[in-house]
């Protein structure tokens, strides 16, 4: 109240640094602070009557689409409302919005039908308290050999030094695992130009789920794998009915919500950052003592516990993607 007592009497921010005993940032940032908290009118309006339109419709081009481009609202606004208003006319929206500036994250592709479908099985699953005790979740995913350097150091009077030859085809490998609140599957690692179809994912499930589902449950247990075609296909079903395989229904475009998409990134940061392999040997190496070493019991249970936190957020965001605890 002191610093804006002086500010009514026209004290520059400098006069009333040394009156209060603050320093003239923070003085600029009382008064800012306080100012962003009145409603906003800006005064270049033709019509001020249209104001409370513009906000309106500046608030649904943000609801509808949140990377949309402060000149791209600026040029709505003139063709739908004749009225200029400026950047720093749209920032101010945006703070009576509550809107805030972040860097975007990108969470898997959810289509506009899939959302609900996402929401009512999470209903279920909570309906029916599943605790995913009985459950393996399995994935299939792609490994690079990657350059673990981000820089290069080069002499600085060549401006072509930098550009280093890079490999036509990058080295790729394909892996098939899966984990529990026991434990993990065995990995597997595909072979140069084999792929998962719906023939070899049932030799996959047969060698390799089927030893780990005997070993920790008994084979009283369920499989969990998303909508691929090799997974859905008749041949599959028809397989894994006649072995006596469970599938617990899984909800399209969900990778999200599947726990062991976290073991596959957390490999991929180790392979990247601790194993740092320079070989498609080594890369093979590393993820073999991965799931040797670093895949635990107790790293499958905090890593499938992470599926009611998502569960939760996928609730909340109406079926729409999410990444971890925090999207």
């Amino acid at each position: 109240d002191r610093v804006f007592g002086y500010l009514h009497e026209g004290m520059s921010v400098r006069m009333i640094s040394k009156k209060v005993g603050i320093s003239r940032k923070a003085v600029a940032k009382i008064i800012k602070d306080r100012s962003l908290k009145k409603g906003y009118h800006p005064y270049s309006l033709k019509n001020d009557g249209k104001w409370e339109d513009i906000k309106k419709h500046i608030k649904e081009m943000y609801d509808k689409k949140k990377d949309v481009l402060t000149r791209t609202v600026i040029d709505e606004i003139k063709d739908k409302f004749e009225e200029e208003i400026s950047d720093y006319c749209v920032s101010r929206v945006r703070v009576e919005l509550n809107k805030e500036k972040r860097l975007p994250r990108y969470g898997a592709m959810v289509q506009e039908a899939n959302q609900p479908k996402r929401v009512a099985w999470v209903e279920t699953m909570k309906g029916n308290r599943e605790p995913f005790h009985d459950t393996f979740f399995v994935d299939e995913s792609s490994f690079e050999l990657d350059n673990v350097s981000t820089y290069v150091f080069v002499n600085k009077n060549d401006p072509y030094a930098h550009i280093v030859p890079g490999p036509k085809h990058k080295i790729r490998v394909m892996i098939w695992l899966g984990i529990s609140l026991e434990g993990p599957t065995e990995v597997r690692i595909m072979q140069p130009g084999e792929s998962i179809n719906a023939v070899k994912y049932v030799e996959i499930v047969k060698s390799s789920y089927l030893p780990a589902a005997l070993k920790y449950y008994g084979g009283h247990c369920k499989i969990a794998h998303d909508n691929a075609s090799a997974h859905t296909a008749r041949y599959t079903k028809d397989a894994l009915q006649q072995m006596g395989v469970e599938v617990m229904p899984w909800p399209a475009e969900s990778p999200d919500m599947n726990p062991v998409e976290l073991v596959f990134a957390d490999m991929k940061w180790k392979i990247r950052n601790v194993y740092k392999p320079t070989s498609k040997g080594e890369l093979v190496a590393a993820i073999k003592d991965y799931v040797k070493n670093y895949l635990s019991k107790e790293q499958c249970q905090r890593f499938v516990r992470h599926i009611h936190p998502a569960m939760d957020l996928v609730k909340a965001r109406e079926g729409q993607p999410v990444r971890g605890k925090k999207d």
